[in-house]
């Protein structure tokens, strides 16, 4: 197999279809680096350098990992080449084919690893579990290289429950008390709270960017409509994955009245949070945490999916009580076998420990 890094902008539309060809058989699923996903986030967000490398078999590429030159990666400001996760992306698992795992994983972190002018790779957000992974643990032992861990922490995802096992639940402490609130809510707004899917209604997408903005994601600068270029970027993914037939916009809702919404996007047997959003007017009634605990009936009942990633950030306490599984999450580094790979691997290492240090002095 041979493996190349392309540039993202660069790429023809036969390279498009055959990246496309590749997510629809990745081991898997990480829709942030399909072209649907990737090529808006390269053109309205940007960033350093932006490029692909690839690995490519006979019959069509065989895996794929986005990539940038940034000037500093967790404020290690050593050249590197590393994994493109702008603040959109939520996973950096890499695309590969699922019955080319074992070849195509070495070829790539060879291709990664051969870069004379960066000191190290830097991998982000990746799972920290599953084919692909072990693979590329297996591929840089055989380099004769080292993983540096940077972060590693566990995300709150849903699993589907086998036949006979118990169905999803929260506690019974917490469930109480998000029912009570319920019931007081719906006295207020004057019918029943439901999760309606309004995916088809390409108008929800900009009534989901209102209910972000009018919080406090829009009063602190975060919210997606914040910058025109982000809500542009967020309304082109939302079209070309409802196109495909893989968006979710679920609006929890009483007689049309809309108290919080979350957008979701589907991969293969994989479901992706992508955000949500709340209408602080009803704040005294949780309703965001009423839309994340109505996603384990939705999914539970409503979906063919096998499990369904959060994508929160670790100290998001209200999805980690809430959810009741998770997946190990790490981001890392790869010191280069030179003079600026081993400068690279001590300033790593002292940026993690200093790190430690505050947290725990915190």
């Amino acid at each position: 197999m041979r493996a190349s890094i392309l540039g993202l902008r660069d790429l023809s539309d036969q390279d498009l279809e055959r990246w496309r060809a590749l997510a629809a058989q990745a081991a898997e699923p990480n829709p942030f680096f399909e072209p649907e996903y990737a090529l808006p986030a390269a053109e309205l967000i940007g960033g350093r350098r932006l490029g692909v490398v690839v690995v490519r078999g006979a019959d069509g590429w065989s895996a794929c990992l986005p990539i940038h030159r940034p000037r500093s990666w967790h404020r290690v400001p050593l050249g590197c080449v590393a994994t493109w996760q702008h603040r959109y992306c939520f996973l950096g698992t890499p695309l590969v084919r699922s019955d080319r795992v074992e070849a195509a994983i070495p070829a790539m972190a060879r291709e990664l690893m051969r870069q004379r002018w960066a000191s190290y790779v830097g991998l982000d957000a990746l799972a920290d579990e599953g084919p692909v992974r072990e693979a590329l643990r297996l591929a840089i032992e055989h380099q004769g290289a080292d993983e540096l861990p940077v972060n590693q922490h566990r995300r709150a995802v849903l699993r589907r429950r086998a036949a006979g096992e118990a169905p999803l639940a929260v506690k019974g402490k917490q469930r109480r008390e998000l029912e009570r609130k319920r019931r007081r809510f719906e006295e207020e707004l004057g019918a029943p709270l439901a999760m309606v899917d309004l995916a088809d209604d390409a108008g929800a997408v900009e009534g989901f960017l209102e209910l972000e903005a009018s919080g406090w994601k829009g009063r602190s600068g975060t919210a997606v409509a914040s910058l025109a270029r982000d809500a542009e970027f967020f309304r082109a993914v939302c079209a070309s994955f409802r196109e495909l037939g893989r968006l979710h916009l679920l609006s929890l809702q009483a007689d049309g009245q809309r108290v919080a919404m979350a957008c979701n996007l589907r991969a293969a047997d994989g479901i992706f949070c992508l955000k949500i959003a709340f209408d602080e007017r009803w704040r005294r009634y949780s309703p965001g945490a009423q839309l994340v605990l109505d996603h384990l009936s939705w999914f539970d009942r409503d979906q063919d999916a096998a499990w369904m990633d959060s994508c929160v950030q670790p100290d998001n306490e209200l999805v980690n009580r809430l959810w009741p599984d998770s997946r190990p999450i790490v981001t890392m580094a790869i010191p280069m076998a030179s003079a600026g790979g081993r400068l690279a691997g001590a300033a790593i290492t002292g940026a993690v420990r200093l790190r430690q240090r505050q947290a725990n002095r915190g």
